[in-house]
């Protein structure tokens, strides 16, 4: 044990400091000797640190100098005090190794976090705190890879779940304290929300200053992020104190992406938002807010907005573009209008509607029908998307390459469309030409159809 010790520690072992350049020439020899002696014990265990067991260690290695001073190295009554000289000292360490850094991180970090947890020191804390930029995204790396072992359950077997979450919660509040720049730490966050489990780790990590607060780094965990990440920005922007207006922040910067690029990103969040919840909606109502400026912004600059909008928007982005279309002025409105029923068109039409869209899809559909400034004309556009519909089903159904997924959900939407629009007297009688053919779909055989008398 005291070989592989003597291996990861930064001098080789008490008994070789003098050979060893490494803790800097600036390193007064006492401090010096502080270091090599904690990261011995520490890389032995944290059984070793108990000042008894410690001395006979020291003793063993032929060194019986330091066991007077051992003593207050390992003091209860003065880790606090012990853990920020060790971790200030190791800061400065670290700092003058070059490309030695991430050998001898890999080999001491884990040492020391058992210390920290197993011995109540908080040596790791203070090295985060008094690390370099540099040193700050060496050690990023290291001990993202530690979180990812405790998170997964790769790490100390022997150690139940309590005990992990535990470790995996100081190692977070390690990285807490890096100085980070802006990308790295979007980077992390990324990563942390997209890996823990554990609702305690991710609420640290939310209410930590890892949390994306500035608008660039929202954006880039908004964009890249899978929905794993999307609630944990979510959750923070709802727990945190300022967590709101650094949401909106986020939001604003995603649009001043483009409708193109940021509605999609918008229509993500938005669906995640659980509108019963009175925290959420404040939220859901800065995702239309940030969209509707920045579509009058593009009204305003004499831009037609349907050449800034996604070309194949999924059904987020158009249930999101639905619920601020009324506050978009004509002529934009009905161009917006048009381009949601292309939209809807083209996901029925594709059999990209599942039982779950239901409600999102019609909702989209009939918003469409009533803001357009021509309803009729909007109503017909509807019965051709039905029509065309159930004729890719009765394809699907007579070549054998099967639609019997997409027929329950067809079936209710069409339902879900008849009554919206008997609930509306403009719209009574839209539907009543094709409703016939679809409401008892099984599907009927087109041959016997007669088109020709279908008013579309």
């Amino acid at each position: 044990m005291a070989t592989v010790a003597h291996r990861v520690a930064l001098t080789q072992g008490p008994a070789r400091r003098e050979e060893s350049p490494r803790a800097g020439p600036s390193m007064p020899p006492e401090a010096r000797d502080v270091l090599d002696t904690y990261c011995f014990l520490a890389c032995m265990g944290p059984e070793w640190l108990d000042p008894d067991r410690a001395a006979r260690s020291v003793r063993s290695c032929g060194d019986p100098d330091r066991v007077p001073w051992l003593g207050r190295l390992l003091d209860p009554s003065e880790r606090p005090a012990r853990s920020r000289e060790i971790g200030c000292l190791l800061a400065e360490t670290l700092a003058g190794r070059g490309r030695e850094t991430a050998s001898a991180l890999a080999s001491l970090l884990p040492a020391l976090e058992r210390a920290d947890t197993g011995a109540g020191f908080t040596v790791l804390r203070h090295l985060a705190a008094a690390a370099s930029p540099v040193l700050a995204e060496e050690l990023s790396e290291v001990l993202l890879s530690m979180v990812v072992a405790e998170a997964t359950g790769n790490g100390d077997p022997e150690h139940d779940r309590t005990r992990r979450i535990e470790r995996l919660r100081y190692l977070l509040s390690v990285l807490a304290r890096l100085s980070l720049a802006p990308a790295s730490r979007s980077r992390l966050f990324l990563a942390l929300s997209q890996t823990l489990e554990a609702g305690e780790a991710v609420r640290d990590v939310v209410l930590s200053s890892l949390f994306p607060s500035g608008g660039d780094e929202g954006l880039a965990v908004l964009a890249q992020g899978g929905e794993r990440a999307l609630r944990a920005v979510i959750a923070g922007a709802a727990a945190r104190p300022n967590g709101k207006s650094e949401f909106y922040a986020t939001c604003r910067s995603v649009m001043d992406m483009g409708l193109h690029q940021g509605l999609p990103v918008l229509g993500r969040v938005y669906r995640l938002l659980d509108l019963g919840d009175g925290g959420h909606r404040a939220l859901a109502a800065m995702v239309r807010a940030s969209l509707l400026l920045a579509m009058e912004r593009a009204i305003v600059n004499g831009t037609k907005v349907r050449r800034l909008l996604p070309e194949t928007p999924d059904l987020p982005c158009l249930d999101l573009l639905t619920v601020v279309t009324p506050g978009v002025a004509e002529p934009a409105r009905t161009e917006v209008c048009e381009y949601l029923l292309e939209g809807a068109g083209r996901i029925l039409r594709g059999l990209g509607v599942t039982r779950d869209d239901c409600d999102s899809f019609v909702q989209v559909v009939v918003g469409a029908v009533v803001l357009h400034r021509e309803p009729d004309r909007a109503g017909a556009e509807v019965r051709k998307m039905i029509l065309d519909t159930a004729g890719v089903l009765h394809v699907r159904a007579q070549t054998g390459l099967g639609a019997l997924d997409a027929v329950e959900p067809f079936r209710t939407v069409v339902g879900l469309l008849a009554a919206e629009f008997r609930r509306r007297q403009a719209l009574t009688t839209c539907l009543a030409p094709v409703l016939p053919l679809v409401t008892d779909f099984a599907p009927p055989d087109p041959s016997r159809m007669d088109w020709a008398s279908l008013e579309v």
